[in-house]
């Protein structure tokens, strides 16, 4: 009756163990790391699969299949492959756009898609690039829908980590721009200052 009892716990434990292992094989393949980047095209990462180094970056007209722009925007090669999506950026009032992040398997159709591998159960990553969408550089870029969101800080550096499986993290710099007004009205200060400097030269002549 005991060895009967034994027996049946160990066929239980083999059982769970083949089903374990089979789950973690169908799983989808996520990988683990941060990247950093800014407006100008830098960006590094650290993976916890391949180590650090730098990720290559490009600014070409928007690659995906439906382009939120018609100006340029930087592109970045990603160090492993993510799931597809959007996911807006928004100034530190929670409401005002400032960037959008977007991720695509391809450049070229017909793989350059954002909703080719949204991530859900059974759904294996499939994006290698990563569109930087700066709203502050670019006019005319629609919102649209996003999967998620994140909010930036005042001194224009902003932190998005990924939901659910995976612990990928997006750490991102988009400076904030200053008014347009605000160089000429410096430029005039100046001009004003220098004016008063030669009257009161001329009054001491």
């Amino acid at each position: 009756m005991c060895v009967g009892l034994v027996m049946h716990v160990k066929y239980l434990l083999a059982a769970a163990a083949v089903l374990s292992l089979s789950m973690s094989l169908a799983a989808p393949a996520r990988a683990d790391f941060v990247l950093t980047f800014d407006e100008s095209g830098g960006c590094s990462y650290t993976s916890a699969t391949i180590g650090s180094g730098t990720c290559a970056s490009q600014f070409i007209a928007d690659p995906s299949a439906n382009p939120l722009t018609t100006a340029k925007v930087l592109v970045f090669t990603l160090p492993e492959l993510t799931w597809s999506g959007n996911v807006n950026i928004f100034e530190p009032d929670g409401v005002t756009i400032s960037d959008r992040l977007r991720w695509i398997p391809s450049l070229t159709p017909p793989n350059n898609s954002s909703s080719a591998c949204i991530q859900a159960p059974g759904v294996a990553a499939c994006a290698l690039y990563m569109i930087f969408y700066s709203v502050d550089e670019l006019s005319g870029l629609t919102a649209g829908a996003t999967q998620s969101s994140a909010i930036e800080k005042a001194d224009g550096t902003f932190d998005y980590k990924v939901g659910g499986a995976g612990t990928n993290e997006y750490l991102g710099f988009s400076p904030v721009p200053l008014p347009a007004a605000l160089p000429l009205f410096a430029t005039g200060l100046g001009a004003s200052g220098l004016l008063g400097w030669r009257r009161k030269r001329k009054t001491a002549v």
